[in-house]
């Protein structure tokens, strides 16, 4: 019975301060402290757009894009990249707002689960804003050219079906 109990202890001995970082951290993550996608010095206001065009200059010439399609893409870059910049702001005011709940001296159940509804809208919203500029892209593409995209993609993320 010794060992089981001195097992335990170790188990929780181990789950404390990993629970404690995660209490530390989790907050700290949300709020983009980490970097990454909308974290500190990733993304900038307007910052969709030019990283938008950054991708059109290196695929335009492996898919051979013509300069009629470079225009139109261009064009339909200038009108969804605003779109997607505020998509970022409310994504970092969400988790800001996240963050700031779940690190207040006590935590308001009904303003986390407001704060997450909130988020899956914008999940939904963003994805819903996505797939439109995707098809809107595929619509100025001929077929052999969303083909080379298809194919630029699994190349960088492995093949897909």
């Amino acid at each position: 019975m010794a060992h089981r109990f001195r097992g335990r202890r170790w188990l929780l001995l181990g789950l404390v301060p990993v629970l404690a970082l995660t209490a530390v951290a989790a907050p700290f993550a949300m709020a983009g402290g980490f970097g990454g996608w909308g974290g500190p010095g990733c993304h900038g206001p307007g910052d969709a757009a030019s990283k938008m065009r950054m991708a059109a200059d290196h695929i335009g010439p492996v898919v051979g894009l013509s300069d009629g399609q470079k225009v139109k893409v261009d064009a339909l870059i200038g009108d969804v990249a605003p779109t997607f910049d505020i998509h970022r702001e409310e994504g970092t005011d969400l988790r800001l707002a996240l963050a700031n709940e779940l690190a207040a001296d006590t935590v308001n159940r009904d303003e986390v689960e407001r704060l997450r509804g909130d988020a899956i809208q914008l999940a939904d919203r963003a994805s819903r804003d996505a797939i439109d500029a995707m098809l809107r892209l595929h619509e100025v593409l001929t077929p052999d050219q969303r083909a080379k995209v298809r194919d630029l993609g699994a190349m960088f993320h492995g093949p897909r079906p």
